[in-house]
Parts: C-alpha cells; sequence; structure tokens
C-alpha cells in the first residue's frame, strides 16, 4: 500500500468518525441546533486534523502531498465561510473578510507558484514604512498574513463565545440556574475579547518576535492605564460584580436616598438602576466597589422586613393598640403571614408611647413605600375608630406684663400634646 492509499484511507476515516460524533450530534440548546454549531465543529475538528496529519509528516521527513494542503484549504476555506454567514457582524466587516476567505484559496488554487509567490510578487512593490531591503520594514504581504489570520481567528472565537452566550441563556430559559448580571456582560464581552485574542494571535502567526510583542504590549497597557483610569477601575469592578455575584438581575438596591431601585442590567462600566417612576440610572460600577451599598433582595427568598412607627396618647391601652397595629398589617395584601407581623413598644417620649410595628414583604421589586403607605392608613383608620389619639405639637403663647415700664413681653413655648 502506497502513503498517498494510506493517507486517502486515514483522512476518509478521520472524516467519517467527525461527521458521526460532531456534525450529526443532537444538541440540547436549541439555540446551538439552530447556529449550526454541529456543522462548524465538524469543519473546525476537519481542518485541525489535517493540519496535524501534515505537520506529522512534515515531521517523519515524508514526500510532500499537495493534495492535503488543497483539502485543508477548501475544508477551512467553507467552515469560515459558515462562520461568516452565521455571525451578526456589521456588512462592512463581512464584505472585507469574504474578500480574505476567498480570496486567499482563489491564489492559492489558480496562480503560479501559490500564496507564497504571489506574497512575493507583491514585497516587491515599495513598502508602507522603512527600508524596503530591511526585514523590519513593514511590507504589503505582512499586512496580508496579519489581516487573513486576524480575520479567521476572530470569526472562531466570536462564534465560539457566542454560543457560551447561547448556552448561559437557554440555562437560564430551562432554569437551571438564575438570571444574573452575566448576561449582559458576556454579551457585551465577547466581541472585545474576540479582537483582543486574534490581533495578539494575529501577530504570533506572521513570526512577530514575542519579546518584542510583549514589550510593546506592557508599553502600551501602561499608556492606557493612565489615560483610561477610571474606565479601567468601572471595569475591574465589573468583573468583581461577576465573579462574587453580590448584585443579580432584579434586585432591589439602594445607594442612597435618591438613588434607588431595580437592577435592569450590567454592562461592564456601569450598572442600570430603574426606580419606580421608570427613571433609569447609569451608576458607575466603581461605586459599588467603594462604597456601601444596600441590597433588600441579596438573599434568595426577597423578603425584606419594614418598619412602621408611630405614637399613641398616655390614656391609651397599650394591648389594644399592638392588637390593632398587627391585625391591620394583615390587611394588607402583600406582607405575608409567615413570619407574621409583630408590635413593639419602643419607649415613653415627652408626650406619646412609641410604637414600632414591624413586618415582611416578598416583592420588594413592587415598591416599598407603597407598602408603608398603606399601613399608615390604615392604622389612622382604626385608630379613629377606636377612639385612640395620635399626639401633635402643640405652641402656646403667653403675654407677660411689666408694671414696673408699663411694656409688655411676649412669651411663646412650644408643648407636644393632645
Amino acid at each position: 500500500m502506497t502513503l498517498t492509499t494510506l493517507l486517502i484511507v486515514l483522512v476518509g476515516g478521520m472524516t467519517h468518525v467527525l461527521w458521526l460524533s460532531l456534525a450529526r450530534h443532537r444538541f440540547r440548546a436549541e439555540g446551538h441546533a439552530n447556529e449550526r454549531l454541529n456543522y462548524v465543529n465538524f469543519g473546525v475538528g476537519q481542518s485541525f486534523g489535517v493540519a496535524c496529519l501534515i505537520v506529522a509528516l512534515q515531521e517523519v521527513g515524508a514526500e510532500p502531498q499537495p493534495w492535503l494542503n488543497q483539502l485543508l484549504f477548501v475544508v477551512w476555506t467553507a467552515t469560515t465561510l459558515l462562520l461568516l454567514w452565521l455571525s451578526k457582524l456589521p456588512k462592512i466587516f463581512k464584505c472585507v473578510a469574504l474578500v480574505f476567505v476567498l480570496g486567499t484559496p482563489f491564489i492559492f488554487f489558480f496562480c503560479d507558484g501559490g500564496v507564497h509567490e504571489f506574497l512575493s510578487k507583491i514585497d516587491n512593490l515599495v513598502p508602507l514604512t522603512g527600508d524596503g531591503g530591511s526585514e523590519k520594514a513593514i511590507k504589503p504581504s505582512g499586512l496580508f498574513r496579519w489581516t487573513f489570520f486576524f480575520i479567521n481567528a476572530f470569526l472562531v472565537f466570536f462564534y465560539y463565545g457566542r454560543m457560551y452566550e447561547i448556552n448561559y441563556r437557554e440555562k437560564v430559559n430551562r432554569g437551571e440556574i438564575k438570571e444574573s448580571l452575566h448576561e449582559g456582560a458576556i454579551e457585551r464581552s465577547v466581541a472585545a475579547l474576540a479582537i483582543a485574542t486574534a490581533f495578539f494571535l494575529a501577530f504570533l502567526f506572521v513570526g512577530t518576535d514575542v519579546e518584542a510583542l510583549g514589550l510593546f504590549s506592557g508599553l502600551l497597557a501602561a499608556g492606557l492605564s493612565v489615560a483610561f483610569k477610571d474606565l479601567l477601575a468601572n471595569v475591574g469592578a465589573g468583573v468583581l460584580l461577576l465573579l462574587d455575584k453580590t448584585i443579580k438581575i432584579d434586585d432591589v438596591i439602594s445607594l442612597d436616598e435618591k438613588r434607588y431601585g431595580l437592577v435592569k442590567s450590567m454592562t461592564m462600566r456601569y450598572l442600570v438602576l430603574e426606580d419606580r417612576n421608570e427613571i433609569r440610572y447609569l451608576i458607575p460600577n466603581s461605586e459599588f466597589i467603594s462604597k456601601t451599598v444596600t441590597n433588600w433582595t441579596h438573599k434568595r427568598e426577597h423578603r425584606v422586613r419594614l418598619k412602621v412607627e408611630i405614637g399613641v396618647a398616655y390614656d391609651s391601652d397599650v394591648e389594644k393598640v399592638k392588637e390593632i397595629m398587627e391585625g391591620v398589617c394583615m390587611r394588607v395584601n402583600r406582607v405575608v403571614a409567615d413570619p407574621p407581623p409583630r408590635a413593639l413598644v419602643l419607649g415613653a417620649g415627652d408626650s406619646a408611647i412609641n410604637f414600632q410595628l414591624r413586618f415582611f414583604i416578598a416583592d420588594p421589586k413592587n415598591g416599598i413605600r407603597n407598602v408603608m403607605s398603606e399601613v399608615y392608613t390604615l392604622l389612622l383608620e382604626s385608630f379613629k375608630r377606636e377612639h385612640i389619639s395620635v399626639p401633635f405639637p402643640q405652641r402656646e403663647i403667653r403675654i407677660l406684663q411689666d408694671n414696673s415700664s408699663g411694656t409688655r413681653e411676649t412669651q411663646s413655648t412650644c408643648e407636644s400634646g393632645a
């Protein structure tokens, strides 16, 4: 059996196995099936297998097999075209990528000498910068190679990033995990991570010096850290919020008396908070790290205890007042019965006995002040019906007569009473 026949059998067997295990695989997530993930996996796996076979033949010093290179180009081009067709990228990017995706195999098959000869002819042109005879000069062929590798790497990383995003969304829809800030952050981070990874991989593939690339990356990072200090602080804070999971979608949080509401979404720079008036606050992520944040729904059950304080006259029956307060609280639909409401005596004031009513609600996202308002309204109505008075401040003015000078002095005092 010749080497060519052995390779054909080996490639055919590998193709058959990959087709059965990847192309015909049924995914649990409907989104993965809609995005043709099985065919993309098959194309990537087949290309990787053929590439490994070519490298292995080169290592053992076997005779070159041009048809393997041609097969690799065909399979990878078909896979890249599928990735490009499935992507939701801007049209301008798709047009530029299509030129490189289709142009490279066209040059490979139809130009004498293939891609390397074509790039050598391009290098005879004037370089974009530097000395044309220097190896460090930026040449059109280098830009062509970098752009080709960047587009291919970006399409792969961007596509599989979207697959992770779809998988996360499917788990939320199935109820396996609760919705959190990760979904919005993942959606916005996929493109950024794909661009950054493809950017540096393209430099490595074209043969850029790793030390020079590392030095350039360090200088670039130092410059960006100074120029975008606040932006990087917000991004870092966003990553910490995602890791510790202290804030989730639909959590009710408050930063101060004015900024209070429901968490709607999160970007890597700010968090979107919506109050009861449907006003949205875009709050930088760094504020949630450096300041105290009140999370009313940090626990899973989302129960919140509220407190209502009121004072009654000293001649009131204390036990009767406590009974009325606890009974009134149970007439409010949003108040939970377990644990039951409880009325307590806080102390004796200047003119009133001070009480506090404590109760729980299970839906703080529907508002807190409206529940307290309803409880206060029912309390005042019940006290009035039971003839229980609520003290209020009274002012007394005395006019004093000075007999020696014949003038009057006015003295005012403030008293509180019923």
